[in-house]
């Protein structure tokens, strides 16, 4: 039991008047009443409280939370009085999944059930455990107040995109994969391989126009090709020292984790064979490209557990590891941070090796920071100095890029927010444009 502050403020009033019954006597008896009535309605409001049992309390969530997504969490109160209570509830929440203990008031009647919902954005993957509830009742008189913890264990692992994963499954039975969020996915319809004859309509190009069908059929006729299908994508996972800095919300690894996963499934999507390998200083886990959404669900558990090294990456050995396994041409999608021409030289020399038997893409994060200060008017010395550093470092980076390009590699460089968006357009680009 615990005292409120309404009751404390009666008993300092009781005390008080104890105080200044030395220049008026009459304030003494004040006093004494003041004090036995906030004894006997103490006592009274604290054995009016009901125990631990008159309450039920139950917490509803997923197994598997999504990593940078919001997760819904449900409370449950069920009063089995037959009296209104007020009081606050709380949820003990594990501290790295980056939110402060959820507390709400409530006003319950007898036998009732009332829940509460709040939601959380995990940061970083891994396992977690729910633990207790705990329940604070507030005296009818509102003189003192009960609290009673609840052990509710629940143990969820959080996941890549999981939630943006199971949207984008929905989307697509709908076939309205476009439709992917506020960073929309352009839908294309291009391709090589034959598909079928149909009426002309406003919105086609003329190329597409069938002459010897609209000849036949004395209308105009177009073909229509579908996208290729069954081809080999790579999606190569830098996960060195330099994947570990955090831009704004997550660490740029687990952006480029939420890339990867949502990648897969969309190539998967496509029928095409997806595979991946993460790498450091070594091979940390290689998948072979595999067709299917089976596919997608292991990659999911591969990334679920994966973790950065505070080693520079061996881009050497990481090709080499592709050349060795991969006869079949394929889309090397790497996914890491140039910094600079000089410090990335390796992964220009090795990287351009991979054309032109198959095609190599380098996705980069950009820096935001960097940017922001190459941009701002200096104010002083120091400032100027920092702003020229930064326009070399993004210089060199820009002559990195066109390097590579100059040797046939595709480049993408965006911010790691964006990520996700860029990398499947870039991916429906060279599906589109049969580049593979």
């Amino acid at each position: 039991m615990t005292l409120t502050q309404k009751s404390f403020l009666i008993l300092l009033i009781g005390i008080a008047c104890i105080g200044l019954s030395f220049f008026w006597a009459f304030l003494l008896l004040i006093a004494f009443v003041i004090i036995l009535a906030w004894a006997v309605f103490t006592l009274i409001d604290y054995r009016l409280i009901p125990d631990k049992d008159s309450f039920e309390i139950s917490r509803e969530l997923a197994e598997k939370l999504s990593l940078g997504d919001p997760n819904q969490i449900t409370l449950t109160l069920h009063n089995k009085t037959k009296r209104l209570w007020k009081g606050y509830l709380g949820d003990n929440v594990p501290m790295l999944l980056q939110i402060r203990d959820a507390i709400f008031f409530f006003s319950i009647q007898g036998n009732e059930q009332i829940s509460f919902c709040y939601t959380i954005t995990p940061r970083e993957r891994g396992k977690y455990e729910f633990e207790a509830v705990n329940l604070r009742i507030i005296g009818i008189l509102g003189l003192v107040r009960q609290d009673y913890e609840y052990i509710l264990r629940n143990k969820v692992s959080v996941y890549p995109g999981y939630l943006k994963l199971k949207e984008y499954q929905l989307l697509a039975r709908k076939n309205q994969l476009e439709q992917m969020g506020r960073r929309s996915i352009r839908k294309y319809g291009e391709g090589r391989e034959f598909e079928s004859l149909r009426e002309y309509t406003k919105d086609d190009e003329y190329r597409r126009i069938n002459w010897k069908a609209t000849a036949r059929r004395a209308k105009p006729i177009v073909a229509q090709y579908q996208i290729e299908r069954n081809q080999n994508i790579i999606i190569v996972l830098d996960a060195g020292r330099m994947m570990r800095n955090s831009d704004g919300f997550m660490k740029r690894l687990d952006y480029a984790i939420n890339a990867t996963l949502m990648l897969s499934y969309i190539c998967a999507n496509k029928e095409d064979n997806v595979g991946i390998l993460v790498f450091g200083s070594k091979v940390q886990t290689y998948l072979p490209p595999k067709r299917g959404i089976q596919q997608v669900h292991a990659i999911s558990e591969i990334l679920h557990n994966l973790q950065y090294e505070m080693t520079e990456p061996n881009y050497s050995m990481a090709f080499q590891y592709i050349k060795n396994r991969i006869n079949k041409r394929a889309l090397i999608i790497l996914i890491t941070d140039i910094i600079d021409r000089r410090a990335s030289d390796i992964l220009i020399r090795e990287f351009t090796r991979l054309s032109p038997k198959h095609l190599p893409l380098c996705v980069t994060l950009r820096d935001k920071e960097l940017h922001k200060v190459a941009l701002n008017i200096p104010q002083n010395a120091e400032q100027a100095l920092q702003m020229g550093i930064a326009e070399q470092i993004l210089e060199q980076r820009l002559l990195a890029f066109k390097y590579l390009q100059l040797n046939g590699v595709l480049t993408l460089d965006t911010l790691p927010e964006n990520l996700t968006a860029k990398v499947i357009n870039e991916y429906l680009t060279i599906k589109a444009k049969s580049l593979l």
